[in-house]
């Protein structure tokens, strides 16, 4: 797993090394903002929660993927909280083109209800 410290000694010894090949150069990085990254070990109990309402809305459960993105699902692991990304179907992340499908976001919110009502038992 990346740790923030891990990144800084990449950067510095990418400095280290510019400032080899030219003593002249004046380079500093700081680190100004560290995200801890989220994960949930695939054996875990609210993974398997979650895949079987998905299981029950979509008709099969759905495949574990990791993605590359960062997003707040660290926040709430951080606290305690269990997370799995059970997103809607789309595209364009972030750009002018963003979209999801709207069948996509009602079964998401199908699986969120029924995993709710599966955790609260």
């Amino acid at each position: 797993m990346e740790t923030p410290a891990g990144v800084q000694a990449q950067i510095d010894a990418v400095l280290d090394a510019c400032r080899a090949a030219d003593p002249a150069l004046r380079a500093a990085a700081r680190m100004t903002l560290a995200r801890d990254p989220f994960e949930i070990d695939a054996a875990h109990p609210f993974v398997d929660l979650v895949r079987t309402a998905a299981a029950g809305v979509l008709g099969a459960p759905p495949a574990i993927d990791g993605l590359s993105f960062w997003a707040d699902s660290a926040f709430t692991a951080a606290a305690g909280i269990r997370r799995c990304s059970s997103d809607p179907l789309g595209d364009g992340a972030h750009a002018d083109d963003e979209w999801v499908s709207a069948g996509s976001v009602i079964a998401c919110t199908e699986v969120l209800a029924a995993t709710a009502r599966a955790f609260c038992r």
